[in-house]
């Protein structure tokens, strides 16, 4: 009793220690809000992905007809801390009364509709990376609600996405606060004792 009890706090230890998985979370800064309709607010956090592993990012905000909350994703290739348009990969996000997905790149937008007509939403993203830096699963959730269920095709057009360094979350229109999470976990090992 004594030697498998030992053995299993062992095995539990070493699952614990090899099974994790080295997690990155980035904190935005948020925008500086404006005070007109019509404004628009942007900023931008270093994100670092590895493959094999996943990326998910969560926005809640209130949601209107009229604004636009956002993400968008991509390599700062000129290292000014901010995404410029042209470097952009990917977005994902709030527009004007429907949840957009779209390509910089590829040019392709995807649009949907609201799941429901409360307007306090939350955003979820989950995206899967293989060992090559490429999307191979992509779930979108809106209050837990799958959307834009056609958008692995979008993602995986725009190459690795381990190459990616930025991301950048944009503001537009009132109400134009929004809590904001991104994190990039890199799989880890894992091993099990007998």
């Amino acid at each position: 009793m004594g030697n498998q009890f030992i053995t299993s706090v062992l095995a539990t230890a070493l699952y614990a220690s090899f099974s994790s998985s080295s997690a990155a979370t980035v904190s935005i800064p948020q925008p500086t809000p404006t005070a007109f309709a019509d404004g628009e607010a942007t900023a931008s956090a270093d994100i670092s992905i590895e493959a094999p592993g996943t990326l998910s990012a969560t926005i809640t905000f209130m949601a209107t007809p009229t604004n636009c909350v956002e993400l968008v994703f991509g390599r700062d290739s000129n290292f000014d801390d901010a995404l410029d348009w042209p470097e952009a990969s990917f977005k994902i996000g709030w527009d004007a009364g429907e949840w957009i997905a779209s390509s910089p790149i590829t040019g392709e937008t995807l649009a949907e509709s609201p799941s429901s007509p409360n307007p306090q939403k939350t955003l979820s993203v989950f995206v899967r990376i293989d060992s090559k830096g490429e999307a191979a699963s992509l779930s979108i959730l809106e209050n837990n609600v799958p959307i834009l269920a056609d958008a692995l095709p979008l993602l995986a057009s725009v190459g690795r996405i381990d190459l990616w360094n930025c991301v950048r979350e944009t503001v537009r229109g009132l109400p134009n606060a929004a809590a904001v999470a991104v994190a990039a976990h890199r799989d880890g090992s894992v091993f099990f004792v007998k």
